[in-house]
């Protein structure tokens, strides 16, 4: 007994849908990018798109913000510090020294 498919073909049927539908998305996104690098452009340039300009002089990278940077966050850290060295005084303990070595 042979076993065939609903329909001949049906595989390559769906495989060229696919095809298309993906030929239809890449040719809808470069339209949309192509208009926008135009709107942005300075006009008459052939219908290629505007260049990216180049910078003028030497870029600097960004500036890279860390926590040690942000001002408030080293004057809560010194509060931090300094209300720790304060209760430890308070308890009786100098902080600064360490213990005793321990005797033989």
């Amino acid at each position: 007994m042979v076993v065939t498919a609903s329909y001949p073909g049906g595989v390559g049927k769906f495989l060229l849908v696919i095809v298309a539908f993906g030929a239809l998305v890449y040719l809808t996104f470069w339209w949309i990018e192509r208009r926008r690098v135009r709107r942005g452009g300075s006009g008459g340039s052939g219908g290629r798109g505007a260049r990216p300009r180049r910078p003028s002089g030497p870029t600097r990278p960004p500036h890279a913000r860390g926590p040690d940077d942000d001002p408030d966050f080293l004057r809560r850290l010194e509060a931090e510090r300094r209300r720790a060295a304060r209760r430890k005084a308070q308890e009786g303990g100098d902080g600064g020294t360490p213990p005793p070595a321990p005797s033989a």
